[in-house]
């Protein structure tokens, strides 16, 4: 079974924890989506987060392709040996603008396939019902992003359990064919 990954927007005190990038991406070149390694390491912008609220391992930025994994995270990933690179981001305190010293990354995944079925997919303004073709029955990789629709990441049974046995914090997963939750 094959599941949508996705940051969650987590409540604390009356506040959202996310990372709020301090500038939008289409600063910060190369494009995201791509599924090369880049020449050289982007450029990303500074993150801010509350440094008092309890820390994620992975944080909403409001960047379609970006999101920020700790670095436990990150070498789950490795583990798992998903194909992606990282690279370190510079996290903020929302109020001082002092460096946290936390060790996030931008994770790169490498891994875009072309497992989306375009004809029972539904798209209007956001997916409404995602449904993938049967070459996704051969896909080995724990994780990928799907072509035509890069910013949906998937992630595979084994993958799940062990975020799970580890309590990664500030995901969620989806089965694809439940994709979007029903609120």
């Amino acid at each position: 079974m094959f599941y949508v990954f996705k940051t969650s927007l987590v409540g604390w005190k009356n506040s959202l924890l996310q990372a709020t990038p301090n500038g939008p991406l289409s600063d910060y070149e190369p494009w995201w989506g791509q599924a090369e390694p880049f020449n050289s390491p982007p450029k990303l912008p500074l993150f801010s987060i509350s440094s008092k609220a309890p820390k994620l391992d992975v944080y909403f930025t409001g960047l379609q392709v970006v999101d920020l994994f700790s670095i436990r995270l990150v070498n789950i990933l490795r583990e798992a040996d998903a194909k992606f690179e990282s690279f370190p981001a510079t996290v903020l305190d929302r109020k001082t603008k002092e460096i946290v010293p936390l060790s996030y990354e931008a994770p790169h995944l490498f891994e875009i396939l072309p497992v989306l079925d375009e004809n029972l997919t539904i798209v209007k303004h956001k997916i409404e019902k995602l449904v993938l073709n049967e070459e996704v029955n051969s896909v080995q990789t724990p994780m990928f992003r799907v072509k035509k629709r890069e910013s949906v990441i998937i992630i595979n049974e084994s993958l799940k359990s062990i975020l799970e046995a580890n309590s990664i914090t500030g995901y969620t997963c989806c089965p694809v064919n439940e994709y979007p939750p029903k609120l």
